[in-house]
């Protein structure tokens, strides 16, 4: 990431596909179009190639938390899978702080935003995703 040398572990569209499906079958739901449930392959691939996005050489999602909301925003409100999409959202989001060095336990309050952002009265995602920078920092200094 810009400034720390580091570079971000985005999921592969595969690692996503697994996270749906295994979070169907644990907590019920549907499961469409064969193995992958996915709706919408091509707005799974805009979402974890926008969270790299670069405008004249600045990252337009500087932090793993900016990265972090747009990747639930993106499956969330696109219907990436049929069945799903609010779990798998939230939980890749989570996935993502995690492999980047962020380890996230799943607050209470990540229901009521799934459901905000997915019935669109969360139109302002990044900054009201604080949360994410709050739960991902108990592990890390964090200078945001």
């Amino acid at each position: 990431m810009e400034g720390t040398g580091t570079q971000v572990i985005v999921p592969t569209i595969e690692e996503v596909i697994v996270l749906n499906r295994r979070l169907i079958k644990e907590y019920g739901g549907g499961f469409y179009c064969g193995s992958t449930n996915l709706m919408n392959r091509d707005s799974l691939e805009h979402a974890l190639t926008q969270m790299q996005y670069t405008i004249f050489g600045v990252d337009r999602y500087p932090t793993v938390f900016d990265k972090a909301a747009l990747l639930a925003l993106r499956i969330i409100t696109g219907h990436v899978f049929y069945d799903g999409n609010k779990r798998t959202g939230m939980a890749s989001a989570m996935m993502f702080l995690t492999v980047n060095g962020y380890p996230v336990t799943i607050p209470m309050e990540t229901v009521d935003i799934a459901l905000q952002i997915a019935q669109r009265q969360m139109t302002l995602v990044y900054p009201r995703l604080h949360w994410l920078r709050q739960v991902g920092s108990t592990s890390r200094d964090v200078n945001i």
